[in-house]
C-alpha cells in the first residue's frame, strides 16, 4: 500500500500534463493498483478502494478536474473567447478618411472600459411588462458572468475580495464574477420629430422611450401599486412570464443571487417601528424637493416603507474602488401606500453618481444628511437596479401582506369573487392563499 500512496500525485500529474513519461508512470501505478485490488477482493475487503478514495478526497479542486478532465480546457477556451470579443469593441482598428488621413481610435480609461464590458456582456434573462395607458412599466433581469482574468488582461484594477467565496465553488468558479440585477424602468410614449424624411411619410412619429432619470422635473418616479404588485408576482412565478427568454429563471434560485453580496444585512419595515424611528428613516430615504409630492400621497392613504440593506460594490465605479472602501452600504427602498409605489436606492458612498441633488439638473450633488451615527446617504438618480436578494425580500413581503388581507376578508365572510374584485387580484391567487392557510380544500373554488 505504501507504493500506492503516490497514486494521487501520478494521476494528477498526468491530467495536468499528459506526456509519455507521465503516462508510463500512470500505467505502472495502475498495474500495481490492479494487483492490490485483486488481493483485497479475494479476502472480501474494500480496504484498497477506500484508501485510494480518501487520498483523492484530500484535494477537492483536483478531484473536480478528475470528474471532468476537459473542464479546465473548456474554461480556458471560454475565457479566450470572451477576451477576443472584448478586444473588438475596446480597441477598434484604425481607419482612414477619404483624404487618406489616419483616424486614431480613442484610448479608453478604466471606467470607460468597465462600462463597455458590462454593457456588451450583460445577458437579458427575463422581462416582465405591464401597460398603464401610454406608459409601459417593466422589470428587466440581466446577468453578468465574466472571468476576473478579463479585467486583468485590460489593466482594469478591481477592488480586492469583490466576490464572496462559497465552499462548493471550484477554483474556476472563484475566478468569475457572477450576478443578476433587476432593472426597473418605464417606457413613455413620446412624439419624435423625423430626421430621415425619405423613410417616413409623417414629420412626427410616436415612440416609446426609456425614462433616464429617477427624478424628472423635480418629481420622483412612482407607479400605480397594483401595476407594480402584478410585476413582482409575475417575476416570482414562471407562468407569469410573458416573454419566455428562459424557461428556468427563478428568483428563489440562489444561483441567480449577486455573488458580490455576502448576505442581506437588514430588512427594515416602517410597520415595525416607533413614530420616532420612522421619522429618522424618512429623513434618510427622502429629499426635501419631493416633500410636496409625498405630502399629497399621504393625503390619499398612509405612506409606508421597506428598506433592504446590504454591503457590496454595486456600480462599475465602486468595483474600481471609487467608494474608498471595499464594501459600501446600499439601501434598496420601497415607498408605497394603497395606490402608489416606488423603488429607489441609496448608498453611503459620497462619490456615487448620478446622485439626486438640489439643483435643476438633480444630479450634481448628493443628499448629505447626518444620521444618529454620523453617516450620510446619497440617493441614486439612476432608475432602480436591485439585486436578486433584495428583490426576493421585497416580493416575499408583499405576497405575505396580500395573503393576510385575503385571509382577513375571508374570515369576515366575503367569498373569493368579492375578495378578488376588491383587491384587484386574480381569483387563483385568492384560492391559493386560502388553500395554503388550510381555509379551503383542493376540491373547492371556481377553477
Amino acid at each position: 500500500m505504501k507504493n500506492l500512496e503516490s497514486f494521487k500525485d501520478i494521476l494528477f500529474n498526468f491530467l495536468d500534463q499528459p506526456s509519455q513519461d507521465n503516462l508510463d508512470k500512470l500505467n505502472d501505478i495502475a498495474l500495481l493498483y490492479t494487483n492490490e485490488w485483486i488481493k483485497s477482493k479475494a479476502s472480501g475487503s474494500n480496504e484498497i478502494q477506500e484508501k485510494i478514495k480518501n487520498l483523492l478526497n484530500e484535494d477537492t479542486n483536483k478531484l473536480d478536474v478528475l470528474n471532468n478532465p476537459l473542464k479546465k480546457a473548456d474554461n480556458f477556451n471560454k475565457i479566450s473567447s470572451i477576451i477576443e470579443r472584448s478586444d473588438r469593441f475596446l480597441y477598434p482598428r484604425r481607419y482612414k478618411k477619404k483624404n487618406g488621413e489616419d483616424i486614431q481610435p480613442i484610448r479608453l480609461n478604466s471606467i470607460q472600459k468597465m462600462n463597455r464590458i458590462m454593457h456588451r456582456f450583460s445577458k437579458i434573462d427575463n422581462r416582465e411588462m405591464q401597460k398603464d395607458g401610454n406608459e409601459i412599466i417593466q422589470i428587466v433581469s440581466k446577468s453578468i458572468n465574466l472571468p476576473k482574468h478579463l479585467f486583468d488582461y485590460h489593466d482594469i484594477s478591481l477592488v480586492p475580495n469583490l466576490v464572496k467565496q462559497k465552499p462548493k465553488y471550484t477554483k474556476e468558479d472563484e475566478d468569475w464574477i457572477k450576478f443578476t440585477t433587476h432593472n426597473f424602468n418605464s417606457l413613455i410614449e413620446s412624439e419624435i420629430p423625423v430626421k430621415d424624411k425619405a423613410r417616413f411619410k409623417d414629420p412626427i412619429i410616436s415612440k416609446h422611450q426609456n425614462r433616464r432619470w429617477y427624478f424628472k422635473d423635480r418629481i420622483p418616479w412612482f407607479v400605480k401599486k397594483k401595476i407594480m404588485i402584478r410585476l413582482l408576482k409575475n417575476i416570482a412565478r414562471e407562468e407569469g412570464n410573458p416573454e419566455k427568454i428562459t424557461n428556468n429563471f427563478n428568483i428563489y434560485d440562489h444561483a441567480n443571487d449577486d455573488t458580490r453580496i455576502k448576505n442581506v444585512i437588514n430588512v427594515i419595515r416602517s410597520d415595525s417601528l416607533t413614530v420616532k424611528a420612522q421619522n429618522k428613516y424618512w429623513s434618510e430615504i427622502t429629499h426635501d424637493i419631493e416633500n410636496d409630492y409625498l405630502r399629497d400621497l399621504r393625503k390619499q392613504s398612509y405612506l409606508k416603507f421597506i428598506i433592504v440593506e446590504s454591503a457590496y460594490c454595486k456600480t462599475n465605479r465602486q468595483m474600481l474602488g471609487s467608494a474608498g472602501k471595499s464594501k459600501p452600504m446600499w439601501r434598496d427602498v420601497v415607498i408605497y401606500n394603497d395606490g402608489a409605489m416606488t423603488i429607489r436606492s441609496l448608498t453611503d458612498d459620497s462619490n456615487h453618481i448620478p446622485a439626486v441633488g438640489s439643483t435643476n439638473e438633480l444630479r450634481d450633488m448628493g443628499i448629505i444628511k447626518p444620521s444618529l451615527n454620523s453617516s450620510y446617504w446619497v440617493m441614486s438618480n439612476d432608475m432602480p437596479q436591485i439585486s436578486n436578494q433584495s428583490l426576493r425580500e421585497i416580493v416575499e413581503i408583499f405576497i405575505e401582506e396580500e395573503k393576510q388581507k385575503v385571509i382577513e376578508m375571508h374570515s369576515d365572510g366575503e367569498d373569493i369573487v368579492e375578495i378578488a374584485s376588491r383587491l384587484d387580484i386574480d381569483i387563483i391567487d385568492v384560492e391559493n392563499y386560502l388553500k395554503n392557510a388550510d381555509l379551503m380544500n383542493d376540491g373547492e373554488g371556481l377553477l
